[in-house]
């Protein structure tokens, strides 16, 4: 009998959320504990249903495929994405399409994306799903994506699933709400700033 299919845990979220580490002195995380985080992110995307996010989940998944690789083929010269994106940086491969700069900047984007959703249902009780949806992708996806994708996109959000039901598919108690979203946003919000620091110095974010 073929294993379940692995489900999103809020719990299990937020403990690979807050064990993401970072090596002293650098500004972009140990590989593994980013990469276990991503696969999370990904559980998160099932939770939207038929919003039209399938895509993105997609590409993180492949995305996230390639960073493992990469670091699979020499853990000690990739154990911290920083070695891998200076690296490049040093052989000026950065920009090239299969560059594992380029893809991490990919996967910044979905965290970012989930981590203003988030932000933003935690901010405001009344705020529905597909409004809040809207917000992070018109702040992080949409200038990436042509205007078919962002018409689709559009579109699909009005199947995005009740404020109260998402919140609740995700495991989430309600009377620990705040306190969930609260935690998220400190770990998630540390990782996402510290990696878009470390790519705006370094002239990293229009990578193609």
């Amino acid at each position: 009998m073929a294993a379940a299919a692995p489900v999103f845990s809020v719990d299990r979220f937020l403990a690979k959320s807050e064990g993401v580490k970072f090596k002293e002195g650098e500004e972009l995380p140990e590989t593994i504990d980013f990469l276990d985080f991503i696969f999370e992110v990904c559980l998160l995307f099932d939770s939207l249903g038929k919003a039209g996010f399938s895509f993105v989940k997609s590409d993180l998944e492949t995305k996230s495929g390639i960073i493992r690789v990469i670091h699979d083929k020499n853990p000690e010269d990739n154990h911290t994405l920083q070695q891998m994106v200076e690296r490049e940086m040093a052989e000026k491969t950065e920009r090239t399409p299969a560059s594992g700069s380029r893809t991490l900047l990919r996967l910044m984007w979905g965290c970012q994306f989930i981590r203003i959703l988030l932000k933003e249902l935690d901010a405001n009780d009344s705020l529905s799903t597909k409004d809040a949806l809207r917000i992070s992708y018109d702040k992080v996806l949409a200038p990436h994506h042509p205007w078919l994708i962002r018409k689709t996109v559009g579109a699909a959000l009005h199947l995005a699933p009740d404020r109260n039901k998402f919140l609740a598919k995700l495991g989430v108690d309600m009377d620990k709400k705040d306190e969930y979203l609260s935690r998220i946003e400190t770990s998630l919000g540390v990782t996402c700033d510290r990696m878009y620091a470390y790519y705006e110095k370094n002239g990293l974010l229009d990578l193609p």
